[in-house]
C-alpha cells in the first residue's frame, strides 16, 4: 500500500466525518458539555458558533456556596468577556450579578475559536500551513499527525492526529509557555449525517521549555502542574437559527437570553 499524501489523509478525514460539502452547508453549531465525573453537580460548557467568525462561550461553575459563569464572545469585530456570581445556590438567570463586560478588538483567536470546521477543511485557502509530520501512537492506534503552523508568527504548532483506520479525529495536541495540553477525542456518533465526538478528555502537564521539541509537541515533561478532565457532550445541534445579538458583547439593550435558542439532543 502506497504512503499516504497529506492531500489523501486530509480528504479520507472529511469524508469520515461526513463529506467537505456537508460539512461546508454547516452555519451555525450548538453544543452543550456536562462533567463526566460528576453530571449531577451541573457544570457545564456551551458553544455557540456562527459563520462570520463569531462566538460565545458560556462557562457555569458550581461550588457548594456560589454559582459561577464566564461568558466569552465575538461578534467578528470585537471579543469580549463577562463574568457574573449567583450566591447561595440560586440557579434562574436573572440571580446573576455581571461585572461589567470587558471588551476588546477581535483578533485571530477569536477566529480561531469562532471556526465552526477548524484549519483541515479547505486548508488550502486558509491562512497558516499544513504538513504530515508522520505517524505516531495514539492509545493503541496508530494516527497521521498532521502539523498546523498558524500565520501569526507564532512557534507552537497544533498537532491533529487521525487514526488509520477510521480517519476520524483523535487527539489534538499542543505546546506553549511550558505546558503540554492535549485533547482526546472518543464515542463518535452520528449527528445530521456528521460525526461528532461524544466524549472529550483534555489533559496537561508541565514540560521543559524547549523551542524545538515544543514544535512537536514532544518535550521532555518536568515536576509542576498537571490534570485531566473529562466532559460528556450532552446536546449538539446544526443550522439552528442563532440571532447576531447572542454574540454581542451585553448591553442593558440586549434581549433576554431566555429568549435564545438551546442546543438539543
Amino acid at each position: 500500500m502506497h504512503a499516504q499524501t497529506l492531500d489523501e489523509v486530509v480528504s479520507k478525514h472529511l469524508d469520515a466525518m461526513g463529506g467537505a460539502k456537508r460539512l461546508r452547508a454547516v452555519q451555525t453549531m450548538s453544543m452543550e458539555r456536562v462533567d463526566a465525573g460528576d453530571l449531577q453537580k451541573g457544570n457545564s460548557i456551551t458553544t455557540y458558533r456562527k459563520r462570520g467568525d463569531k462566538f460565545r462561550l458560556e462557562t457555569i461553575d458550581i461550588t457548594p456556596v456560589v454559582k459561577m459563569r464566564l461568558v466569552q464572545g465575538c461578534d467578528g469585530k470585537n471579543s469580549w468577556t463577562v463574568s457574573g456570581h449567583a450566591v447561595g445556590g440560586a440557579t434562574s438567570e436573572a440571580a446573576f450579578a455581571d461585572d461589567p463586560p470587558t471588551i476588546r478588538p477581535a483578533d485571530e483567536s477569536c477566529k480561531s475559536i469562532a471556526d465552526i470546521n477548524g484549519p483541515l477543511l479547505d486548508y488550502k485557502t486558509k491562512e497558516g500551513s499544513l504538513t504530515l509530520a508522520g505517524i505516531q501512537k495514539v492509545g493503541e492506534a496508530d494516527a497521521y499527525d498532521v502539523r498546523f503552523n498558524s500565520a501569526t508568527g507564532q512557534h507552537f504548532a497544533t498537532h491533529f492526529y487521525i487514526e488509520k483506520k477510521s480517519f476520524l479525529l483523535v487527539k489534538v495536541a499542543r505546546e506553549a509557555n511550558g505546558t503540554h495540553t492535549e485533547d482526546l477525542y472518543t464515542d463518535y456518533r452520528k449527528v445530521d449525517g456528521m460525526m461528532v465526538p461524544f466524549l472529550w478528555e483534555t489533559r496537561w502537564w508541565t514540560v521543559r521549555k524547549d523551542l524545538v521539541l515544543e514544535e512537536k509537541a514532544a518535550s521532555e515533561k518536568i515536576d509542576g502542574p498537571e490534570g485531566s478532565k473529562k466532559e460528556i457532550v450532552k446536546s449538539v445541534k446544526f443550522n439552528t437559527p442563532l440571532p447576531d445579538y447572542l454574540f454581542a458583547p451585553p448591553s442593558p439593550t440586549t434581549p433576554e437570553k431566555k429568549s435564545l435558542p438551546a442546543a438539543k439532543k
